[in-house]
């Protein structure tokens, strides 16, 4: 319920800033966001960093969503270099 509330908060706020009532958003899956998604502070945090104006959690599968308005540029379509690279295994 409460993220429901910050997401429609988020929406209403972007629609008020950028002057356009007819504006659309983007919802697109965060790409460095990792792990079920409960609170939305990381998931927003991961999404300003991917270029997104902001981000919610889903409440059925736990997703961090990016979003932004649409019509614009769009962001990146990989994740900043600044990332680690994940560890390498190999079978001994």
């Amino acid at each position: 319920m409460e993220t429901k509330i910050a997401s429609t908060v988020l929406v209403l706020l972007l629609l008020t800033l950028d002057g356009v009532a007819a504006a659309k958003m983007c919802h697109d899956p965060s790409q460095t966001f990792r792990g079920l998604c409960g609170h939305p502070t990381n998931c927003i945090a991961c999404c300003t960093n991917e270029g997104y104006t902001g981000g919610y959690c889903t409440t059925v599968r736990h997703k961090c969503m990016c979003t932004k308005a649409c019509g614009g540029e769009s962001p990146p379509d990989d994740p900043p270099s600044a990332m680690p690279a994940s560890p390498v295994t190999t079978r001994a």
